[in-house]
């Protein structure tokens, strides 16, 4: 047996209790076909095998040998049957029906209808039945009938054993075949119609499983097509979540406050910017009206930009308006908004950039006050360069006054003592307009800080003296020195700066209806810590100086704003605001204190308290020595003022100096240039036409031997000072209006000089 026949007995052997009915895969064919093989496998596995063991003694006891012969061939037919899987199902039926009616004739032929009994004919047509339906009824009974009058007919002639059976009356056969045949058929219709119902059942079943597999293949395209836009969903809600996150990052993350509003006016979202700025929670802020959020001087403003954004019109640009901020206070901003609109293109909301100004225009405002304060400082340094222009002219008048003053005054008769005195009056008077203009000119100057030490009173007094000449009529001015001692350590030019600043405040609060200014000096010493406005100072000893005026007093609601920058109460162009401010910072600088007492309409005192030093040089004055006389030198005087070079000529030639005299430096030039040697000292101007004193050095120091002694003198110069004027290849400097004795000492010291 081969390995296929092997296989295939197996297959058949586990398909024993299997018989897949109604299966989806299989119809009614392949059920009549499974079943039939069932019934054989059935029959030659235990049937036939059981029917062996009980008939085959009885045969061979009978000697029925033939019946054993049928039987084996049978089951080898069943055996052929299993192997042989290949052949189709209605060749599988004619071969089984060819077998079951040679048997059936067989056994009746053997055994005669007493052995073989109905059973086979019943059985034939069943198998018939099944493998043709119900229309093989007509044709099962006909071969019946037929098969049974064949062995009717074939028992009259062989005379079997069996004969007297079936030699009945032919009435009794009929009745016999006719009971048979109806049996069959009652058989057969109801396994017919049972199987045809169950085919129809199975057809149902199918058409069901069809119907449903092509419903499950639709549910599954739907399931798939659901689940494809699910995803997609699912993308199109990840991607939403994160541009709606992106725009919230942005959104919170703008340098500029932002805010939506709706279409009624109220907020419905804020970033985190325009919650600093304003102060409040996005919880407080979220739902409350915008205007709520707007100072009540720009409500107007902005309800007019909604409307008309509303309304489509253009609101392009940015506009300043004030907001206020949770705890009421307001600040100014620029404000920049744009419409939201829906896919209609209809406005259902508005946007706005908010940005806080208040820091731009704290810096504009300084800006606008720097831009003024560079104007005043503009201002005064064209008046310092006029007063420098006055200054040298001036001083060469009074040089001129003075000088010849003292002249008469030296070749006076001592008995004329009253014209003495007039003589020395005047000399008095020139010296009082020279301090007046150095005065102009320390007031005037941007110089940087030089302590030293100073006395007090004499600054105090060039101010009086100062204000004295240009106070009305109507404003007393007066100094009350009771201090004993007034060296500090101070800039005098700072110094001088704020008593000035001082007192002219003071002046400008009794303008229109006059008064009394009052400067006291006076030592004080506190043995403890004492606080004023500039901070707190040591002990120890101190001058106050106080300036009291009977003007119109500070408001209490302003005492303490004065000190701040550009505060003024003055009208325009009356002042900067920047007097008390810098009065302030000076005296803090000086380690010094202020203190302020003043009542409206009675007037106002400010208290000034710088430390005192002690280490002060000797102050004893020297004996005048005599002026010494010349040694019958050549000096050059150059001066575009005639009666200085008359003054300084007969300073000279009265002192046994020879001189020759220019009024014109181009001159001067020239004849030193033809007489290199016969000059020892030239004494030239610094400020005059064509030639400046300078440029005349600088050309002498060019052509000439180093051995040239050179002298200026001037009234004012920006150019040269006490300082650099030996980088111009100048000996020595003096001031004009200067005195004889100063002026000849400085000559001979000149003319000495190695």
């Amino acid at each position: 047996m081969t390995a296929d026949n092997s296989r295939s007995i197996r297959e058949s052997l586990k398909r024993l209790f299997h018989i897949p009915l109604g299966d989806s895969s299989h119809d009614m064919n392949i059920w009549r076909r499974d079943l039939i093989n069932f019934i054989i496998t059935m029959t030659a596995v235990i049937v036939l095998p059981i029917n062996y063991v009980i008939t085959f003694p009885s045969y061979i006891k009978n000697g029925q040998f033939e019946l054993i012969i049928i039987d084996v061939l049978l089951l080898s037919l069943f055996i052929f049957h299993l192997l042989s899987r290949g052949r189709t199902f209605f060749r599988h039926g004619y071969v089984w029906l060819i077998v079951l009616y040679l048997l059936t004739l067989f056994f009746y032929h053997d055994l005669g209808p007493n052995g073989v009994r109905p059973a086979w004919f019943v059985l034939t047509s069943v198998f018939f039945i099944l493998f043709y339906g119900l229309k093989a009824i007509p044709s099962a009974l006909i071969l019946n009938i037929l098969l049974l009058s064949g062995l009717y007919l074939s028992a009259d002639a062989q005379n079997p054993f069996w004969a007297p059976v079936l030699q009945a009356p032919l009435r009794e056969f009929i009745v016999y075949v006719a009971n048979l045949n109806g049996l069959i058929l009652v058989t057969t219709s109801s396994v017919a119609l049972l199987i045809s119902r169950f085919n129809t059942t199975l057809i149902h079943r199918r058409d069901m499983l069809s119907d449903l597999e092509s419903e499950k293949s639709k549910l599954a395209a739907a399931n798939a097509d659901l689940k494809s836009e699910i995803q997609q969903r699912e993308k199109e809600v990840q991607a939403r979540l994160r541009s709606e996150l992106n725009f919230r990052n942005i959104f919170d993350s703008a340098i500029n406050g932002i805010g939506i509003v709706d279409k009624s006016g109220k907020l419905i979202d804020v970033n985190r910017e325009l919650l600093k700025i304003s102060g409040y929670t996005k919880t407080e802020m979220v739902g409350m009206p915008v205007v709520d959020f707007i100072s009540p001087t720009s409500i107007e403003l902005i309800e007019d930009r909604m409307k008309e954004a509303v309304a489509g019109m253009n609101t392009a640009g940015s506009f300043k308006i004030q907001c206020l901020r949770k705890d009421g206070s307001a600040f100014p901003a620029l404000i920049r908004g744009w419409t939201i609109k829906d896919p209609e293109n209809r406005v259902n909301g508005l946007g706005f950039f908010l940005s806080d100004i208040s820091r731009q225009e704290t810096l504009q405002q300084e800006k606008r006050t720097l831009e003024k304060q560079l104007m005043h400082n503009q201002k005064m340094e064209a008046i310092g360069t006029l007063a420098g222009g006055i200054a040298h002219d001036f001083n060469n008048i009074i040089t001129g006054i003075y000088g010849n003053s003292e002249l008469a005054l030296a070749f006076m008769d001592e008995s004329t003592e009253q014209s003495r005195d007039f003589i020395r009056r005047s000399m008095e008077a020139t010296n009082r307009a020279r301090e007046l203009v150095q005065q102009i000119l320390k007031f005037s100057r941007r110089n940087d800080e030089n302590f030293e030490i100073v006395r007090l009173l004499p600054i105090v007094e060039e101010v009086r003296s100062l204000m004295a000449a240009t106070l009305p009529a109507n404003i007393r001015i007066s100094l009350d020195n009771r201090s004993a001692e007034d060296h500090i350590l101070a800039d005098s030019t700072q110094i001088h700066q704020i008593v000035m600043n001082l007192c002219t405040n003071a002046y400008h609060a009794m303008k229109e209806k006059g008064g009394s200014l009052d400067i006291i000096l006076e030592n004080i010493r506190y043995s403890h810590f004492v606080q004023t406005r500039t901070g707190q100072l040591d002990p120890g000893a101190y001058i106050s100086l106080s300036i009291r005026d009977t003007g119109s007093g500070i408001k209490p609601e302003i005492v303490d704003r004065i000190f701040e920058p550009y505060f003024t109460t003055k009208a325009k162009n009356e002042g900067t605001g920047l007097g008390l401010s810098v009065t302030l910072g000076i005296i803090q600088n000086h380690r010094g204190g202020l203190n302020l007492s003043s009542s409206a309409g009675f007037g106002s005192e400010f208290q000034i308290l710088l430390p005192l030093r002690t280490e002060v040089g000797s102050t004893e004055k020297k004996h005048e020595e005599p002026v010494p006389k010349g040694k019958n030198e050549l000096v050059c005087i150059v001066d575009d003022e005639k009666n200085v070079v008359d003054l300084f000529d007969y300073y000279l030639s009265s002192s046994n100096y020879r001189t020759v005299c220019f009024t014109h430096p181009e001159e001067a030039l020239e004849f030193m240039l033809e007489n290199p040697s016969s000059v020892q000292l030239l004494i030239t101007d610094q400020n005059m036409p064509d030639l400046m004193g300078i440029q005349l050095v600088r050309e002498l120091r060019t052509s000439l031997e180093p051995g040239l002694k050179i002298l200026m003198t001037t009234g004012y110069s920006d150019i040269v000072d006490s300082d650099n004027y030996g980088q111009f290849g100048i000996d020595a400097l003096l001031e004009k209006p200067l005195n004889r004795s100063l002026f000849m000492k400085t000559v001979r010291a000149l003319l000495d000089r190695e």
